[in-house]
């Protein structure tokens, strides 16, 4: 099957930083909060950016301030993989990762960022994370993600990047939320742990998010 998107289509690459590759002695800030898969999805993330077929490509990104109530430091007790209420929503507990200007929060050098026309910066408010390129996970504050792409013409948006179940699929939830067409590419996005993939297929087929390969669009 090959896909032809209706309309002016964006490619969106979700939180391809270094904290969360695995550590790798020659890049700084890799190994804070490492997903294993991370790297296997490179080839076709940057497939991906190259293709014709998008028109635009937008780049998340974590920039946590240093004491984000995320960190399982901040909590007394607690320690990273731990779910607690924070401040009325229940958060998973993470490594200290994706701090604003240090070497974690920067781009992999191995992405492919020749084409790059906006990028967006998360969790900037320590008292809530911010899964989603959209908005925080009060779904209180957004971001200015769903503006730029209207302001842009987009209709559809194909989401890539790190990881499932978190980032990439509450960004992609939310793009069906806000009215986009929308695509998830399951091989050019990481999973956090593999037996979460079936439940995350489900729930993001269930809130309208079609789920592809690469193959499907190359």
């Amino acid at each position: 099957m090959t896909i032809s998107f209706n309309g002016t289509t964006a490619l969106i690459r979700v939180d391809g930083q270094n904290c969360f590759f695995p550590e790798d002695r020659n890049i700084p800030g890799t190994g804070e909060l490492p997903v294993a898969t991370a790297p296997t999805i490179v080839h076709n993330v940057n497939k991906l950016s190259a293709s014709p077929k998008f028109n635009l490509v937008v780049d998340t990104a974590d920039h946590h301030p240093p004491d984000h109530e995320s960190f399982a430091e901040q909590h007394l007790g607690k320690n990273p993989g731990e779910i607690i209420d924070l401040h009325g929503v229940q958060q998973m507990l993470w490594t200290v990762h994706g701090r604003a200007n240090t070497p974690g929060a920067e781009f992999h050098p191995s992405f492919d960022r020749s084409r790059c026309d906006h990028v967006v910066r998360k969790g900037t408010d320590k008292q809530v994370d911010s899964y989603s390129g959209f908005r925080d996970n009060k779904k209180g504050q957004k971001t200015d993600l769903a503006d730029w792409l209207r302001s842009k013409g987009v209709t559809t948006v194909v989401v890539v990047g790190i990881t499932r179940p978190f980032c990439a699929s509450y960004t992609a939830k939310d793009a069906v939320d806000e009215g986009f067409e929308t695509y998830l590419v399951t091989d050019a996005c990481s999973m956090l742990a593999p037996e979460m993939a079936a439940a995350d297929d489900a729930d993001l087929t269930a809130h309208g998010v079609t789920l592809i390969t690469a193959a499907d669009i190359l």
